[in-house]
């Protein structure tokens, strides 16, 4: 948002815990639909919500606590700005934990930031932690307990799902192909198209418009086999 005159000052301390801006959007006339208002949002260490989490937003000559909100209104705290682009700055204050400012934020769009313009801004902070002499030092059954937590965060995207009644899981099953290694797929040889799937034992496959005519191919060996 520099095209903006919008700023990023670093945290005066990060050497233990502090609040990072983790996102930050500008919204036009027609995305604030009217509403000149700086949302804060305020993220604890394992990216949850905060409620009632205070932020400081500051003119020239005074300062407001604006503290979030709660989950009916998505845990955004809101701000009502009157003054145009370069007027306030936003950080957090919650815990009284060091945070990143964000500078030069109000009304107006890059082709005329004086004008009195109804945008908006959304920032969310995070409270961050270095893991710096004097913060908690995680035990080893934390640290094997969030290793596990982001195991099966990762693998959840790698999960493909079981359908036992599809026609290639059964044919695998009557011809002892073992367990499935992919999911079915789609590619054309001489102009035909071909759906296949791969199990441990190999590769069953079957014209894509004649899924009756079921046939595999080991791995290592030219052997077919049809039904």
């Amino acid at each position: 948002m520099k095209y903006l005159g919008v700023r990023l000052e670093r945290a005066p301390d990060t050497s233990g815990p502090y609040w990072k801006l983790v996102e930050a959007r500008w919204l036009d006339e027609d995305e604030s639909m009217g509403a000149g208002y700086i949302f804060v949002r305020a993220l604890d260490e394992d990216d949850n919500p905060l409620e009632n989490a205070t932020s400081i937003v500051a003119r020239q000559d005074a300062s407001d606590q604006v503290p979030t909100k709660g989950a009916i209104d998505g845990y955004w705290g809101n701000y009502a700005m009157y003054g145009t682009l370069g007027t306030y700055r936003v950080r957090m204050s919650e815990g009284n934990h060091p945070s990143e400012t964000v500078t030069g934020l109000g009304l107006g769009r890059e082709d005329d930031p004086e004008l009195w313009t109804r945008t908006a801004f959304r920032l969310s902070f995070k409270l961050a932690n270095t893991g710096a002499a004097g913060s908690h030092t995680p035990t080893e059954a934390e640290r094997l307990a969030a290793l596990h937590k982001t195991v099966r965060k990762v693998a959840q995207s790698h999960i493909f799902p079981l359908d036992p009644d599809s026609p290639f899981h059964q044919y695998a099953r009557q011809n002892n192909l073992g367990q499935r290694l992919s999911t079915r797929f789609t590619f054309k040889y001489e102009g035909v198209s071909i759906q296949a799937q791969a199990f441990e034992k190999g590769i069953a496959y079957a014209p894509t418009d004649q899924p009756d005519q079921m046939a595999h191919v080991g791995w290592t060996s030219p052997n077919l086999n049809t039904v």
